[in-house]
C-alpha cells in the first residue's frame, strides 16, 4: 500500500527507497565520489557538487592544463550521467517500474533541458526556478521508468504535482538542511587536518555531497512513485 502523498509520505518514501535499494545507493555514492574526485583534481579543488551541476564545468584551471584535462573532465561528466541513469533505473525497479530497453540518450537530453529550465529560473528570479524544481520532480521517473517522451515528461510532471507543491518543496528544504549539516560535520574536520587540496579531501567532500545527491534522487523517485497514476488536476501552482 502506498504512503499518503503529503510531506511525511514523500520523505518517508525517499528513505524507504534508500533502505530498500541500499546496495545500489552505496555503489552509486562511491562511484560518483570517485568521478567527483577526478573532477576536483583537475579543477584545482573548487567546491564540488558533482552529479547536479558540475559534470561539464570547464574552469580556467582545467583549460590551462590542456586537451587531456579537458577530455578527462568531459569524460567523467558523461560517465556521471550514465551512472545517474542506472541509479534511477535501480530505484524505479525497486518500485516495479522497468522497461525492456534503456533510455540513456533520452535521459541525457532531459537532464540538459531540466538543468537549463531550473537554472535559468533561479538565475533570473530564484522563485520560478524553485517552482520548476518542485513541479518537475517526478519527471525523472517518467523519463527513466516509462516510455514518456522527454518533452511530454515536463507537462505530465506539472500535472502530477498540482496540489502537492508545498509538501514537495518543504521536503527539499528539510533534506537540503539536514544533509548539509551532516556534510559540514564530515568535511570541516578533514579540511582542518588536510586542507582543501589533498586527494583525501577531494574524495571525502565528493562522497558527502553525492550522498546528498543520492537522497535527493530517491526523493524525486519517491514523489514520482506516490503520484504516478493517481494525480489530481488543479490549476493553482502551489495549492
Amino acid at each position: 500500500m502506498k504512503r499518503n502523498s503529503d510531506f511525511g509520505g514523500f520523505l518517508g518514501e525517499a528513505f524507504a527507497l534508500v533502505r530498500d535499494a541500499l546496495p545500489g545507493v552505496t555503489v552509486y555514492v562511491i562511484v560518483m565520489a570517485m568521478l567527483g574526485t577526478v573532477q576536483l583534481y583537475f579543477q584545482g579543488g573548487a567546491d564540488s557538487n558533482f552529479g547536479f551541476s558540475r559534470g561539464f564545468m570547464l574552469t580556467e584551471s582545467v583549460v590551462a592544463q590542456g586537451a587531456l584535462a579537458i577530455l578527462v573532465v568531459l569524460a567523467t561528466g558523461i560517465a556521471g550521467l550514465v551512472v545517474q541513469y542506472f541509479y534511477f533505473s535501480y530505484l524505479l525497479a525497486n518500485r516495479g517500474y522497468t522497461i525492456p530497453h534503456n533510455r540513456i540518450l533520452a535521459y541525457v537530453g532531459f537532464t540538459i533541458l531540466f538543468g537549463l529550465g531550473v537554472g535559468l529560473g533561479i538565475v533570473l528570479f530564484i522563485i520560478p526556478g524553485l517552482i520548476l524544481l518542485t513541479r518537475w520532480s517526478p519527471a525523472t521517473g517518467l523519463v527513466v521508468g516509462t516510455d514518456t517522451p522527454v518533452m511530454d515528461s515536463f507537462g505530465q510532471s506539472w500535472d502530477m504535482t498540482a496540489g502537492y507543491g508545498w509538501p514537495i518543496f518543504f521536503g527539499y528544504v528539510v533534506l537540503g538542511i539536514a544533509t548539509s549539516i551532516v556534510t559540514a560535520m564530515v568535511i570541516f574536520p578533514v579540511v582542518g587536518f588536510l586542507g582543501q587540496t589533498s586527494i583525501t579531501y577531494f574524495f571525502v567532500s565528493s562522497l558527502a555531497e553525492n550522498l546528498l545527491g543520492a537522497i535527493i534522487g530517491a526523493f524525486t523517485i519517491g514523489v514520482f512513485y506516490l503520484l504516478h497514476d493517481s494525480s489530481e488536476q488543479f490549476s493553482e501552482v502551489f495549492e
